[in-house]
């Protein structure tokens, strides 16, 4: 039997409802039951507070998708087979990020997104020019900056990747683009926009957009939320408000 779902991200899933569900862990295929999932997502939970890594199988996620799709076995398979593979996945996110993740993605009014850029240098983080400029006065629309001038069509999309599940806001954490320094965190309200970041019918880009000089649009500042930094030691979070306020050239024209 076939049952259509609609993911975070707008799209649609189409799964085959099986009997038996079954899942690989460290190679190893076992039947797998609503109460197993449940074992599974306590271990990885002690884990994840024990290690200070997390662990999307130990995540609120994991335990809302094995509530919401008890009856749908091949449904929560899905997700804990890709909650598996993103968890063995490197590099590893530390418990704070992951949370913070968790966080933002859970935020009701807006959708999750990132921008990931090999433009900014990376440390010192909070001397960064690009960074402070893109906290300052919002993040260029790379559709219109390719052009050089202003743009008939401007969608955050050609800027911002959606993350507003958590296979798609993990698996944008842990793939490299370009060598890039880690990622700019954007909530954009729902009102504004889709699942995948595209404004929606009728909606003034105004709303979304500031313009500059040369008619270049700039996702407005207010909507940028912060950086998560990643380099060979790890990850770190930095706010939007903690890098305004401490970098050098803060207060400046």
């Amino acid at each position: 039997m076939l049952h259509l779902f609609r993911l975070a991200n707008g799209k649609n899933l189409l799964v085959r409802k099986s009997k038996v569900g079954k899942i690989h862990e460290n190679a190893i295929e076992f039947e797998h039951s609503y109460e197993d999932g449940m074992k599974l997502y306590e271990e990885y939970r002690k884990k994840s507070i024990e290690e200070d890594i997390y662990y999307l199988k130990g995540s609120k996620f994991m335990k809302m998708f094995l509530k919401k799709f008890r009856n749908v076995p091949h449904f929560y398979h899905f997700f804990i087979n890709h909650f598996n593979r993103l968890d063995q996945k490197e590099p590893r996110i530390p418990l704070d990020i992951g949370l913070k993740i968790e966080e933002l993605i859970s935020t009701k009014e807006a959708f999750l997104g990132m921008h990931r850029s090999d433009s900014i240098l990376g440390k010192p983080v909070l001397e960064d020019k690009i960074l402070y400029a893109i906290m300052r006065e919002g993040l260029i629309d790379n559709g219109a900056a390719m052009q050089g001038a202003f743009s008939s069509y401007v969608s955050p999309s050609q800027t911002v990747s959606p993350a507003n599940d958590p296979i798609l806001a993990i698996d944008l954490l842990k793939t490299s683009f370009r060598g890039s320094s880690g990622a700019v965190l954007v909530l954009l309200p729902r009102k504004y926009i889709n699942g995948q970041f595209d404004l929606l019918r009728n909606v003034d880009p105004k709303c979304v957009f500031q313009y500059d000089e040369k008619g270049i649009c700039y996702i407005k500042p207010e909507f940028i939320v912060g950086y998560i930094h990643q380099d060979s030691n790890g990850f770190q979070f930095y706010s939007r408000e903690e890098i305004l306020a401490n970098h050098p050239k803060r207060g400046l024209s």
